[in-house]
């Protein structure tokens, strides 16, 4: 056994050991998900001290390697499915999962079947702790036999044997258990690359450890090189380091922390960044201008951390519009396009607007500015308006111009659908309506009536009128019935609507020409889907017709939606 040893933890994770931690009581148990030795006998395991537990180091903490406990017998009779006695055992308690614990699956019906089956090795639980058709050894001596020791596993998660303390075969092996003895101090964050750096910065970070009698040291290093050194370091405690960039050369350096409990468990963490020249500034940020159709100025300041003499330089395009020579630092600049400049760009080009700064020691910053070179856009008379709660269609009206005399295309929209597009009579007053047959379609809510003009050069103004609907009640039949040959006697109607937290009724006439037609309500048979046999065998009229009438009324305090989206049938 001595060669099959359990130590630090392999850089490559291909060969790292999987292990599922549990919480039990005070105790912490790493248990393995799989059995990793097979074709090792019961009396291999203890003669190593690796059924009852034998102190190992991993990684500077302590463990006591051990296997699982599995019951001494069968629960019940002679039942080997039915778990091992006692039921504190820990197979039963956390593989077979008879205790709840979160983030540990529970078994399916399948999993504790008495069919070893494919599925069983795949199974969410099966993948989790890989007992098929492999036993792990438990560290109890069967009651019934003293020469034999429990096993788990193999055909079923909840299975219970027994084989010969001194038997080997491959279906049989060692599933390690380790039970946290000295835990490892830890450090916060991880290993990282800081990136570059140019001026000072402060590094923060906690210790921790779960062994309350440990004495904690802490060691701070700088390009390995001691700092700092304390002891007593308090547990969740935010400790920081200075780090004086500016006072180190150009190039890589480190800053690392290491804490030590006084009984072999050690951490370390390791910063690394670059010191770098720390650029010049240029206030503000890369911004599109968006449309401009007249010169503008743009104000910034330049500065820089290490006091390099600086070099700015305004560009327009790929045109030098100005170099200034020792800039000032931190100095109101103004970078000025003029009219004439504007005016010289093709009209709908996007431009870029840079500034450059440099401190002549490698560093460089840029302000970038685009902008696109527009005509005057069309103006809309008025202003954006929130009209509030309206009760039924309405109309806003409006007068379009524009100062270069551009044809302008007009397009009116009601929650972006749009209504009419035409070509605008400049100057002339011009009426967007909502119409009736538009307003029924609108859900209750908040909605906006827009107009947008676009001139030939796609300059483009909006205007919006943002209103509310909020109605209760929806009434409506058809405008004109549907005209029968003959006297109706059946009429069936299936509605596509919404109406929880509404009251719906449904109506049908057979005499719709008459003046007073007969209204018969068919509410009940449109609710269970089902035809509607009419009870009016009677006309004024010269013709007979149907007609169908729909009354929703909201129930008052309803927030939700009531709607009807449409509805079919069929009559006869």
């Amino acid at each position: 056994m001595s060669s099959w040893t359990i130590g630090n933890t392999p850089g490559t994770e291909a060969n790292q050991l999987k292990w599922h931690k549990i919480k039990d009581g005070d105790k912490t148990l790493l248990i393995c998900d799989r059995v990793i030795l097979a074709n090792v006998s019961w009396d291999d395991l203890n003669g190593d001290n690796r059924i009852f537990g034998k102190t190992i180091t991993i990684d500077g903490a302590e463990y006591k390697l051990r296997a699982l406990t599995g019951g001494s017998n069968y629960r019940s009779g002679t039942d080997a499915y039915s778990g091992g006695s006692p039921a504190t055992n820990e197979w039963d308690r956390f593989v077979t999962r008879e205790e709840v614990i979160t983030g540990l699956p529970a078994p399916t019906s399948a999993d504790l079947d008495s069919t070893l089956a494919t599925a069983d090795y795949t199974s969410t639980h099966g993948d989790f702790w890989h007992w098929a058709g492999m036993y792990s050894w438990c560290q109890e001596t069967y009651t019934g036999n003293t020469a034999t020791r429990a096993l788990r596993g193999y055909i079923s998660a909840r299975y219970w044997n027994n084989n010969g303390q001194s038997n080997r075969t491959d279906i049989v092996g060692w599933r390690p258990v380790l039970e946290v003895l000295n835990t490892a101090p830890l450090i916060s964050d991880i290993d990282r690359n800081l990136g570059d750096k140019n001026a000072d910065f402060v590094i923060t970070y906690t210790v921790n450890d779960t062994d309350a009698s440990d004495v904690l040291t802490v060691t701070e290093y700088r390009d390995g090189v001691q700092t700092n050194t304390f002891t007593n370091a308090v547990r969740g405690q935010t400790y920081s380091i200075n780090v004086p960039v500016t006072s180190l050369s150009l190039g890589t350096h480190t800053v690392s922390v290491t804490v030590n409990d006084g009984k072999g468990g050690t951490a370390t963490r390791v910063w690394t960044f670059q010191r770098v020249n720390a650029a010049p500034t240029v206030s503000g940020s890369d911004q599109n201008l968006g449309d401009k159709n007249l010169g503008f100025q743009i104000e910034y300041t330049v500065n820089d951390t290490d006091g390099d003499t600086l070099t700015v330089v305004e560009k327009l395009n790929t045109e030098t519009l100005r170099t200034i020579n020792n800039a000032p630092k931190g100095q109101t600049l103004t970078l000025e396009i003029t009219n004439e400049k504007l005016f010289s760009l093709a009209l709908n080009s996007v431009n870029t607007a840079r500034i450059e700064v440099s401190d002549g020691k490698g560093g460089t910053a840029y302000r970038t500015y685009t902008f696109k070179r527009v005509n005057a856009a069309p103006s809309i008379s008025g202003v954006d308006e929130d009209l509030g709660q309206q009760t039924g269609a309405f109309s806003k009206t409006y007068i379009v111009n524009d100062v270069e005399g551009d044809a302008v295309i007009i397009t009116e929209k009601i929650d972006d659908t749009v209504i009419r597009a035409y070509t605008a009579e400049l100057g002339t007053e011009a009426t967007i309506t909502l119409t009736e047959e538009k307003w029924l379609m609108l859900t209750n809510g908040s909605h906006s009536l827009k107009i947008e003009a676009v001139d030939t050069n796609f300059a483009t103004s909006i205007r919006v009128f943002n209103f509310s609907k909020n109605e209760t009640e929806i009434l409506f039949e058809f405008p004109t019935p549907f005209e029968t040959d003959a006297m109706a006697t059946k009429v069936l109607v299936t509605p596509t609507w919404h109406i929880e937290g509404a009251e719906a009724y449904v109506y049908a006439c057979n005499n719709a020409f008459d003046d007073n037609p007969t209204w018969e309500d068919i509410t009940a048979q449109v609710f269970i889907n089902r035809v509607y046999n009419f009870i009016n065998a009677e006309k004024t009229a010269t013709r007979w017709g149907v007609n169908i009438r729909f009354h929703i009324v909201k129930n008052p305090g309803y927030e939700g939606e009531v709607s009807i989206n449409g509805f079919g049938g069929a009559f006869e």
